[in-house]
């Protein structure tokens, strides 16, 4: 495949896998195979009947090692399918060896629940992870350059049995396989790119339509009159409103004389008011003066007839009957203190004799005065039963004459303080009748002398309505010589009538002010609009000149979109046309590697498109079977895949060529499962060209495959886990 820098060769050496694809821990030691060794990779699918290999994991292992390096996989995959089921996270650890750098070890960790992922970078043991180039980082240490480092990759790692059905099968057209030489020549970017240009373009004549549009409606706008015409019309407006502006401003004076008349008038108007106010209030003083002379003869004749009473005698008479009363007082309460000790004293005796049981029938009420002493009949004769009845009767006798002298002392008692209480309800009538006396002098005394108070207070009022007297007739003879002064200037005549011609004329001069302002307001508004006509043509043709250079803009990136739209699948097919000898060469060398006599030649087909101005182009083998050449596509099967294996392999040679990606494996996915035993030998004999270690994935487990491989490696599923056998697991 030509000579290959081994200055920056990448080899495997370690890849340690936790809970990803199916495998749950997994270590495999890539540096027990030999550089350069074949190893076939072969599968056992426990879990479901008939499956065979298929979901066992032989792919995974090295959909591991393009995630651990670039963070995707070779194929396109969902972060749940590279978290093994069941788990939350997943991680992978793999060691390499750079001839230049030295030994580089990549680890990898990617939660299910989170976004992005953990990569760390170690070179010969020194971390050298960074905190946002890391990836920039691992591409330096692994020798990947350009832009198309993942591709490129790709193209020189995988061959895929994809990739060989592309070129084996009938049906594929020569569009399809020129796509397939666009991607691994990295010109497939050209397609991507003539399809934004195709957007482009019709965005640009769509904006450039619009613009179309945009610059004749301006012309429109702008060819409805002219300038000239518009700045005449302006000017005759703006004259107009001149001439109503005087017009305004005479009539508007002519208003101010008025309204100074009326303001005359109506001072007129205010001074017959005031004048009627102070006949008024004068009529209203005569009369209040009149009344307060009334009041003063009232009051000077109740002087004159009424005569002061002294009052000290009725005063000395009244103190000394309270003193009479005081005493009588005193008197009546010392008896009752007498009269209630007697009381008790009887009723002690009377409680006595009821102690002593010594109650008769005779002595049940007093005999004097006849009053119950409370004492029972049948305990007296029970008393007498046991007591001495002479003793009985003699303390009886002491306590009834006791009793006696007491009810007779106290029945005296009674009539002195009847005879106090009538002596002291006599005095108390005095003392009141005096009092009487003494408030009926009071006020008579308190009357006189209120009347002369009266007199006084309205000797102030009289003096106090003259002077008001004269100040409002003072008033009223100014007023009434203001107002003469004004009517005088109207031949007086009445007020109401004046006032009434001078209103009419100010209302007529109001409307006709109104229809004038109405007409300056008018050509004001058409003085505006006739500016922003001005204003809006010279806008206008701003505008049109902004567009016209807009249009120029657009019309200079439509000759270049459809310059590119020219050139680059010129570029394309150029690119391709000059790595077709050595594709050509080593597709030829490939094939007489698998002993196939035939030798092909490439052709590539370019066609315009008269409607769209497009290319479309395509792809062709012709095949020389030594007379002479023939289609591709008329050849069996067999031969077909054959010539499409070596296809495949010339492709990967020409993406070597062209990119400097370091290729430290090769992966043959399914490549030789349709292979008869004869191609399966070929198959390997094209292996043993390639210096890196090569890894052929295959759903056959026995027989020429393995016979040919240098070593095996056994991937078995069971229970949902993925396990690895052979001499690197």
């Amino acid at each position: 495949m030509g000579e290959k820098s081994w200055g920056n060769f990448v080899q495997l050496k370690k890849l340690r896998i936790e809970n990803l694809f199916r495998f749950e821990k997994v270590d495999i030691d890539f540096g027990k195979f030999p550089l350069g060794a074949t190893i076939c990779v072969l599968g056992q699918n426990f879990d479901q009947f008939g499956a065979n290999s298929n979901g066992a994991g032989k792919s995974s292992i090295f959909e591991v090692i393009s995630w651990v390096i670039f963070g995707k996989t070779l194929r396109p995959s969902y972060v749940s399918d590279i978290v093994r089921r069941g788990t939350s996270a997943g991680f992978a650890r793999l060691e390499l060896n750079n001839e230049r750098y030295g030994n580089v070890v990549i680890e990898r960790f990617r939660k299910i629940s989170e976004a992005g992922f953990k990569v760390k970078l170690w070179v010969n043991s020194a971390e050298v992870t960074g905190r946002k180039n890391t990836q920039e980082l691992i591409f330096k240490y692994l020798g990947f350059e350009g832009n198309r480092v993942f591709e490129d990759f790709q193209n020189l790692v995988l061959l895929s049995r994809s990739s060989i059905d592309l070129f084996a099968s009938s049906k594929t057209g020569a569009k399809e396989r020129i796509e397939t030489v666009r991607r691994f020549l990295g010109v497939d970017f050209l397609g991507e790119l003539i399809i934004l240009l195709r957007d482009k373009k019709a965005q640009g004549l769509s904006s450039r339509l619009k613009v179309d549009v945009e610059v004749g409606q301006l012309r429109a706008m702008v060819n409805q009159a002219s300038e000239s015409s518009l700045l005449l019309a302006l000017e005759n407006a703006k004259s107009k409103k001149n001439e109503a502006v005087a017009q305004q401003e005479l009539l508007e004076n002519e208003m101010s004389s008025i309204q100074s008349h009326l303001f005359n008038l109506d001072g007129a108007l205010k001074l017959e008011t005031d004048v009627t106010i102070l006949k008024n209030s004068l009529t209203l003083l005569h009369e209040r003066i009149l009344g307060v002379k009334s009041k003063i003869l009232a009051v000077e004749n109740v002087i004159s007839t009424s005569k002061t009473v002294d009052v000290e005698p009725l005063n000395s008479s009244i103190s000394q009957q309270e003193k009479i009363v005081d005493a009588l007082a005193i008197e009546a309460s010392e008896k009752m203190i007498v009269s209630k000790r007697v009381e008790d004293d009887i009723l002690s005796l009377q409680t006595e004799l009821k102690k002593q049981n010594l109650s008769t029938s005779s002595l049940l009420r007093c005999p004097v005065c006849f009053s119950e002493l409370l004492l029972d009949e049948g305990l007296m004769e029970k008393s007498l039963m046991k007591f001495d009845i002479e003793g009985k009767a003699k303390l009886r006798s002491g306590l009834e004459e006791k009793i006696k002298a007491l009810i007779e002392k106290q029945n005296l008692l009674l009539v002195e303080i009847g005879n106090v209480r009538a002596a002291f309800s006599a005095a108390k009538q005095s003392v009141t009748s005096l009092r009487d006396s003494l408030l009926a002098a009071v006020k008579n005394n308190e009357r006189i002398k209120a009347a002369c108070e009266s007199v006084v207070s309205l000797n102030d009022d009289l003096t106090v309505l003259s002077a008001q007297w004269e100040e409002k007739s003072s008033s009223m003879a100014v007023i009434l010589e203001q107002y003469s002064e004004i009517m005088s200037q109207y031949g007086n005549q009445p007020v109401a009538d004046v006032s009434r011609k001078w209103r009419q004329h100010l209302q007529q001069s109001n409307e006709k002010l109104a229809t004038i302002r109405v007409n300056v307001a008018k050509f004001e508004a058409e003085i505006a609009s006739i500016e922003v006509s001005i204003e809006a043509q010279k806008q206008a043709k701003v505008k049109i000149d902004q567009k016209e250079k807009e249009l120029a803009e657009i019309d200079k990136e439509l000759n270049l979109i459809e310059t590119w739209l020219v050139g680059f699948p010129e570029v394309s097919r150029m690119v391709i046309d000059s790595s077709l000898p050595f594709f050509e060469d080593r597709v030829n060398f490939y094939l007489s590697e698998l002993k196939v006599t035939e030798r092909i030649k490439f052709e590539t087909l370019i066609e315009k498109r008269s409607a769209e101005g497009e290319f479309k182009s395509g792809f062709n083998i012709k095949v020389w079977d030594g007379a002479y050449w023939a289609d591709f596509d008329m050849y069996s099967e067999g031969e077909r895949m054959r010539i499409a294996l070596a296809v495949c392999f010339g492709l990967r040679d020409l993406s070597s060529k062209i990119t400097q990606t370091p290729v430290y494996f090769f992966l043959c996915d399914e490549i030789a499962d349709t292979l008869d035993d004869a191609g399966i030998r070929e198959f390997f004999l094209l292996l043993k060209h390639l210096p890196e270690q090569k890894f052929v994935v295959s759903h056959k487990v026995e027989g020429m495959l393995t016979n040919h491989a240098d070593d095996v490696l056994t991937v078995e599923r069971r229970s949902g886990v993925s396990i690895l056998k052979g001499r690197a697991a």
